[in-house]
């Protein structure tokens, strides 16, 4: 009988000194949920173009090419570029229309030589298709002009950068517009319209894009070449 109870006090012992067994559960909770957010984050901050992010690449794209008699003219996405399309229709593009944004290059490329004429930082383009898109061409006696338009539709007409190829030793500029006191890296042009080279200066057709008016009448702007500042001079 004595034995019986000291073996019973032994195994009431045991019991009580049992731990509790150990979860196998090794999952950090920081990442528990990191399957169920696959949104994709733009590196850039909001823009207003209502755009959903479809995928993000690290690939050197040209975004934009035509050929010159003195090489190459490129675009060509530096870093992270983010491809989407437009989710909601606004004077920035209609729905399903694809965006391209990053940083970007223009470059010439000739004979294996690359030369970047300016740096595009944190800049979108907006297009019907994912195909790289031209350059818009205006000759003039000592240089031809090549114009990017990153933005097929524009609710106040085009804006567009100019890049200058001189026709004699093939030097390549990126060129700005000044008017009065006022300087832009674009032009800006009424839809419908393209600038022309009228006897030697460049003509616009535009809106004032201050106003909030989009309906006002059409003015002209002629603009003279100073390549030397590498600029378009209002007259």
């Amino acid at each position: 009988m004595l034995n019986a109870v000291i073996l019973c006090g032994t195994l009431l012992i045991a019991c009580g000194n049992e731990q509790p067994s150990v979860s196998q559960d090794t999952s950090n909770p920081n990442t528990q949920n990191q399957g169920n957010n696959n949104e994709l984050k733009s590196q850039f901050p909001d823009n207003g173009y209502s755009i959903k992010l479809d995928s993000i690449t690290e690939n050197h794209t040209v975004r934009a090419q035509v050929n010159t008699e003195h090489g190459e003219l490129l675009v060509v996405s530096r870093g992270k570029e983010e491809i989407g399309h437009i989710e909601v229709p606004s004077v920035f593009g209609a729905e399903g229309d694809f965006t391209f944004r990053g940083d970007y290059d223009v470059v010439l490329k000739n004979d294996g030589s690359e030369k970047v004429i300016k740096e595009l930082n944190d800049f979108i383009f907006v297009q019907k298709t994912d195909k790289p898109l031209s350059f818009e061409k205006i000759s003039f006696d000592k240089v031809d002009i090549y114009l990017l338009t990153p933005e097929y539709t524009a609710s106040r007409g085009y804006n567009s950068y100019a890049f200058g190829i001189d026709k004699e030793n093939g030097k390549v500029f990126s060129l700005t517009f000044k008017t009065g006191n006022n300087e832009r890296e674009t032009v800006n042009y009424a839809i419908d319209t393209f600038p022309k080279n009228e006897d030697g200066m460049l003509v616009v057709s535009t809106r004032n894009t201050e106003e909030e008016n989009a309906e006002q009448a059409i003015e002209k702007i002629v603009y003279s070449l100073d390549i030397s500042k590498k600029q378009f001079v209002s007259e």
